[in-house]
């Protein structure tokens, strides 16, 4: 039986939207969890400690850039996050960058782009296990996916 390739956390406030793609990860080998808002999302992420946490920006209550600064707080560097988002520009992009995501993508998503991401993402975890080692350069990752730039 093959290893999981990583524990993703899902945050949508649309369940047919955090259905999918937690079934979409499922069935590519990731064990996925899904939260509707940020308050459940965060109560998830302590006993589940996602490697990877896929957030929706517009959400009520507690949006998703105030989530990516609460889940950087309690899980820590090691645990990427992306952004998914109707919204698009630099302004936004810079919102995410400084809310703690490391990468955006736009909604509607691409199956093959979030997994492209997440596997790379899974694949480094695992070769560096351990290790201290910085992350690679910022720009685009995966076909629309933007990864966030390093710092100048």
């Amino acid at each position: 039986m093959n290893e999981p390739r990583g524990r993703v956390l899902c945050v949508d406030d649309e369940p047919d939207a955090a259905l999918m793609l937690t079934t979409l990860l499922s069935l590519q080998g990731f064990v996925a969890r899904a939260a509707h808002d940020g308050p459940a999302a965060l109560a998830l992420a302590e006993k589940f400690r996602p490697t990877a946490c896929v957030v929706d920006i517009r959400m009520p209550g507690m949006d998703g850039y105030e989530l990516a600064r609460r889940l950087r707080e309690l899980l820590g560097e090691q645990t990427v996050l992306l952004a998914v988002s109707g919204l698009s520009g630099d302004e936004h992009h810079q919102r995410a960058w400084d809310a703690g995501f490391e990468y955006v993508m736009a909604k509607p998503v691409d199956p093959d782009e979030l997994l492209a991401t997440l596997t790379a993402h899974d694949e480094e975890a695992r070769d560096l296990e351990g290790e201290n080692v910085e992350k690679p350069p910022g720009g685009r990752a995966a076909g629309g996916v933007e990864k966030k730039p390093d710092p100048a």
